[in-house]
């Protein structure tokens, strides 16, 4: 009789707390986005540029706000309550401002790239023959991770760099080649509007994914042209890439090769 009361005690303490024992979602967590790292200049101002955490100010605001955790003392990190942000100002100035177009190093010869996979297409610009500014050093602090996983912070140590550079309504596109040379195309991939976002180091920089919407999206084996074409800045400089003959723009011509195995499984 005893054993039967005291189980049946059990029972009905675990229906009444089912939240203690119960295997459900994580707690509701908000993440923020990152911090403005490094000086930048909004052209004509930054209206459509990426949300930044707070007003831009040609004063830079030191990091506040929580730590990270006791894993990283010392340390604010990005997509946290901790806020801080590099200098910006907004405008064009009175005269064009001319910029130094920085494509991704992937698609400057550093990466293979490979048919039926994401490529990632990025460009930065930085202000040519301007003054530096001042911005946070923002550190890896996971480097053993995939950098998606990362976690990235400041200590608040103070970098001067050139500035960076948003140029509103800047454009790409992505056209096939007949030859290597790419002399002529012959379709196009996709043209429109390069989206601006700040990265995990505090940079803004202009990003898109070809072929993260499946196999059917990737780049296929053979030749391509990638455009960039700045709208409201004057490109000065493009290393390791081509000006264009016609039009404020520049591009590189990428090779993309069969993935091995075709993609099969043996």
């Amino acid at each position: 009789m005893k054993k039967t009361l005291l189980a049946t005690a059990i029972i009905l303490a675990l229906a009444a707390t089912p939240t203690a024992f119960a295997k459900g979602k994580p707690p509701p967590h908000v993440e923020m986005g990152n911090n403005l790292s490094f000086a930048t200049k909004f052209v004509p101002n930054a209206i459509n540029a990426p949300t930044l955490r707070l007003a831009c100010s040609t004063t830079p605001t030191d990091p506040d706000g929580p730590y990270c955790s006791t894993q990283f003392p010392g340390y604010w990190c990005q997509k946290t309550l901790a806020v801080w942000q590099a200098a910006c100002i907004e405008g064009s100035g009175p005269g064009p401002t001319t910029v130094t177009a920085l494509w991704g190093n992937n698609l400057l010869g550093d990466a293979p790239l490979k048919a039926g996979r994401p490529i990632r297409v990025e460009m930065v610009l930085t202000e040519s023959g301007g003054t530096a500014g001042p911005g946070y050093i923002v550190t890896n602090l996971t480097p053993e991770l995939e950098d998606r996983l990362a976690t990235y912070g400041t200590d608040g140590a103070v970098q001067n760099t050139d500035y960076v550079v948003f140029d509103d309504g800047a454009r790409l596109k992505i056209e096939t080649c007949v030859d290597t040379g790419c002399t002529q195309t012959s379709g196009e991939i996709y043209e429109g509007a390069f989206i601006p976002e700040i990265n995990s180091l505090g940079k803004v920089v202009y990003g898109y994914n070809w072929g993260t919407a499946g196999k059917a999206t990737a780049a296929q084996p053979g030749i391509y042209k990638l455009t960039f074409t700045a709208i409201g800045t004057t490109i000065d400089s493009a290393p390791g890439a081509q000006p264009c003959t016609v039009g404020n723009c520049t591009f590189v011509i990428i090779t993309v090769t069969q993935s091995a195995g075709g993609g099969g499984r043996k």
